[in-house]
């Protein structure tokens, strides 16, 4: 499966941690953001192109997209203000501008 099915989201409303790193996911369903409990969210080692928005997940504290295949974020609508942790390493393609670094100083 290269992918997590949108109905499977619905079910977890409160859920915190969500563990999905190593199984060659392709995209996340963008309902993920549903998900207002969630801490921790680990999807590192897939094959993941781009990521949802998940600057309004109020709750969000751990962010790890390492070893994936994202060419370009924007940090505005990928980083929650409150994320404490985020590991964009491993992404052999992936572009960031430095001014977008800028408002995290």
């Amino acid at each position: 499966c290269d992918y997590c099915p949108l109905s499977c989201i619905a079910v977890w409303k409160d859920l915190e941690e969500l563990l999905l790193s190593g199984n060659k996911l392709q995209h996340l369903p963008d309902n993920i953001i549903h998900l207002r409990h969630l801490r921790v969210l680990r999807v590192h080692s897939n094959r993941l192109q781009s990521s949802p928005c998940f600057a309004k997940m109020a709750s969000l504290k751990v962010l790890d997209l390492a070893h994936n295949r994202l060419d370009r974020i924007n940090l505005a609508t990928l980083v929650p203000q409150q994320l404490q942790f985020l590991d964009l390493s491993c992404n052999s393609r992936l572009y960031v501008d430095p001014r977008q670094f800028q408002v995290y100083r």
